[in-house]
């Protein structure tokens, strides 16, 4: 087992290395050489959470579902 400081650390470290991409994102941006091309991360959860809490569904139900959701 992982000892807390040791959690710690490599949480900051993670931490850091994300504010370093977020960073560079921003400034390539701001000078016009980023496009977002991807969805943000809430698509990909929604999507996820729908296909497991329907996957229990008979495909006529599903259907029904997902056109009242959408």
């Amino acid at each position: 087992m992982i000892d807390p400081r040791t959690q710690y650390i490599i949480y900051k470290e993670k931490e850091s290395e994300l504010m370093l991409q977020i960073e560079r994102k921003i400034v390539a941006k701001e000078r016009g050489g980023y496009a977002e091309t991807s969805q943000p991360w809430y698509y990909a959860v929604e999507h996820w959470l729908k296909e497991k809490v329907f996957s229990h569904l008979s495909p006529k139900r599903q259907s029904t579902l997902k056109k009242t959701t959408r």
